[in-house]
């Protein structure tokens, strides 16, 4: 699932616009932060100087590259596909579509099990007061996108059963009806933050109904999803935010110790009943991180994807216009919109022995970065990556939930989350619009999620 972009400003021209287009190369420490190109909108600095990069320019845990990786993983595929980081605890990033798919394709090699990297699901060594507050959380279990061998197959075995056909489309209908119910809010023909009012919430609210959470703690579970992802992520910027961060872990779960205890006691018809039925073997820590990561799975991964399509749409009003006349091209432009801006740009692997990729040679216990958003990206897969283009006939082919034995569980469940999403959209509004005077959004600096932080937009009514 998880271990769980930018976009062009609206042009006019015959063909979709490269994300990537640029006229120049900035020098480093002499740009303009956040300006856009004035073609395609790129969130790249803009200068007047050109000057040559190197991979070694960057630094992967910088805010920038967080934010705008593009440029990265350019030189990375272009110049040193397989490449050492010293710095930190040390890894090797994997940015090229068939030397990542070979990494995931080998998983007795290549392992997900990352813990002796980790600090109780952090890659960043806790200081002695965030020690303390992560003393009452759940012992770390590696599950799920952490796990590997039978343990893993059990879990996803577990997870797979609460997926049921009967259950999926009882969720379909959950998520239907809570895309109608927001859109009754936003399409009024006045200006709205889309990411805010729509995409952060459709998400919540079904993890919500998932796992059981009363509709009044919608926020809860939101902060709860957001510090999960931050422990695995970039470290915290202060000591605050890192206690803060603890203590919303650690919170999240004390309430599926007492979910799952209720859930034993007296049974309910909803999922995580479910995981609890066929939860033999599995004891309640493990329950927890597995509850965890389809949170996070199920909330910021959604989040992020149901804004670039919106975005992106905004960006190319041409294929918008395509979408409003032909509803047959919406799950075409869905992936094609996760592909080009993955939401999960990177996964963590860790060598069970020494390996070879593209020629290099990688120590046993090593850890390894596969770049998903980067393989998505690789012209000698998808032509013309850096292009949106809706009727790209082989967008399926990308990576952006996983590959291989550790493909997103619920995958088809946040694929119709964004087609309803898209399909209601499209049915209740006339045309959709940015803002007028509104910045461009901006891309947060996360390590592993790619998601803008704000969409203002204009949803036009249909007429009736």
């Amino acid at each position: 699932m998880t271990n769980m972009v930018t976009y062009a400003a609206v042009v006019h021209n015959t063909r979709p616009a490269r994300i990537d287009e640029r006229p120049r190369i900035p020098r480093i420490g002499d740009a303009s932060p956040g300006a856009r190109h004035p073609e395609t909108g790129d969130l790249h600095e803009m200068t007047t100087h050109d000057v040559e990069k190197s991979v070694d320019d960057f630094k992967m845990y910088d805010s920038g590259t967080m934010a705008e990786p593009n440029e990265f993983w350019t030189l990375l595929r272009e110049t040193a596909p397989v490449h050492r980081v010293d710095e930190g605890l040390g890894y090797t990033l994997v940015s090229r579509y068939a030397d990542v798919q070979d990494v995931l394709r080998d998983p007795d090699t290549f392992r997900n099990g990352v813990a002796r990297f980790f600090d109780k699901g952090s890659p960043h060594p806790d200081s002695p007061a965030v020690a303390a507050v992560m003393a009452d959380a759940a012992p770390y279990r590696e599950v799920l996108g952490f796990g590997d061998g039978e343990a893993h197959a059990r879990h996803r075995r577990m997870v797979r059963a609460g997926f049921t056909t009967r259950r999926v489309r009882q969720l379909e209908g959950f998520v239907s009806t809570v895309v109608d119910d927001l859109l009754d809010e936003l399409v009024t023909g006045e200006p709205v933050d889309f990411v805010k009012q729509f995409c952060k919430r459709l998400p919540i609210l079904l993890i919500g109904e998932i796992m059981g959470v009363e509709k009044e703690r919608e926020h809860d579970v939101y902060r709860w999803a957001t510090s999960l992802m931050a422990r695995a992520a970039a470290p915290p910027e202060t000591e605050d935010d890192a206690l803060r961060i603890a203590r919303d872990v650690v919170e999240f779960h004390q309430y599926v110790y007492k979910a799952v205890a209720d859930r034993r006691e007296s049974p309910r018809d909803d999922f995580l009943s479910e995981l609890v039925a066929n939860s033999e073997g599995i004891d309640e820590h493990e329950l927890a991180h597995v509850c965890a990561q389809l949170i996070l799975a199920g909330a910021d991964t959604t989040i992020a994807w149901l804004g670039s399509i919106f975005d992106l749409l905004l960006a190319h009003p041409d294929q918008l216009a395509e979408l409003y006349a032909d509803r047959s091209l919406i799950p075409n432009a869905m992936e094609e919109a996760l592909r080009l801006q993955s939401v999960i740009k990177t996964i963590y692997r860790a060598t069970s022995r020494d390996a070879e990729v593209a020629g290099q040679d990688i120590p046993a216990d090593s850890l390894v970065i596969p770049l998903l958003g980067s393989a998505n990206r690789d012209d000698a897969v998808f032509p013309d990556a850096a292009t949106f283009d809706i009727h790209r006939p082989n967008v399926r082919k990308h990576m952006a939930f996983g590959f291989g034995t550790h493909l997103c569980a619920g995958i088809e469940l946040a694929r119709a989350e964004a087609r309803i999403s898209l399909t209601k959209v499209l049915e209740r509004t006339s045309a959709l619009s940015r803002v007028e005077g509104e910045p461009l959004p901006k891309y947060v600096p996360d390590f592993t999620i790619r998601g803008i932080d704000r969409l203002p937009m204009i949803l036009h009514p249909a007429e009736r």
